[in-house]
């Protein structure tokens, strides 16, 4: 299987990292390089990759699957939907540090980096982006697109919305809804529900 990167970026360039480390023993997996739409989102660094296309104008081969690297959940919308049109399959990377438990979906396209702990009975969406460290409790929802950076925690039956951002170290306690496309600031503690697209920050967090 051929895989490529979506996005050369900061996120991208991790992503690689973690896709290496995922594909060591699959000898059958080769990651071809990246796609984006800066040529030079590298910056000048030294990577056994490549950007080799454009997002817009890249075309899919059957042959090949994709990892979304975009943390931004409405840039991920738009270019996963650009791709899936011209019938781009993507690939589910979940890092072999992270412990996952029992009944724990997790959805296409969606990338669980090192060390995060899924609990059990847990539902991921597709494009779901849980970055290092960060655990998720049990029976526990999460919309498509939503982006959790490092060291979140995400506690038992918490509903999270599509399009969701947490920021580092975000915290939600139990029972709590996360309504679609808002913001948990970095650090921000999640005492109350959060309505749909505000932006809360600080402990308790609060909206902004």
């Amino acid at each position: 299987m051929d895989l490529i990167i979506v996005g050369a970026g900061g996120m991208g360039r991790e992503v690689f990292s973690w896709l290496t480390q995922e594909i060591k023993e699959k000898k059958e997996h080769k990651i071809l390089g990246f796609i984006d739409d800066n040529p030079n989102a590298l910056g000048g660094l030294s990577y056994p990759l490549k950007i080799i296309g454009n997002i817009v104008d890249y075309m899919p081969r059957k042959t090949e699957r994709y990892v979304l690297a975009i943390l931004d959940p409405k840039i991920r919308m738009k270019i996963s939907a650009l791709l899936m049109a011209k019938g781009a399959v993507f690939y589910t990377l979940i890092h072999p540090s992270a412990i996952i438990g029992t009944n724990v979906r997790i959805g296409m396209g969606s990338v669980i980096c090192p060390n995060c702990i899924l609990t059990n009975d847990i539902d991921i969406g597709q494009f779901v982006f849980i970055n290092t460290s960060s655990t998720v409790g049990h029976d526990v929802i999460i919309g498509d697109f939503t982006s959790i950076n490092g060291k979140v925690e995400i506690t038992g039956s918490v509903k999270v919305g599509t399009g969701c951002l947490f920021g580092v170290g975000a915290k939600v306690i139990p029972g709590r809804n996360i309504g679609d496309g808002a913001t948990v600031g970095a650090g921000g503690v999640v005492i109350r529900n959060v309505p749909e697209n505000v932006t809360v920050f600080g402990n308790p967090a609060k909206r902004i």
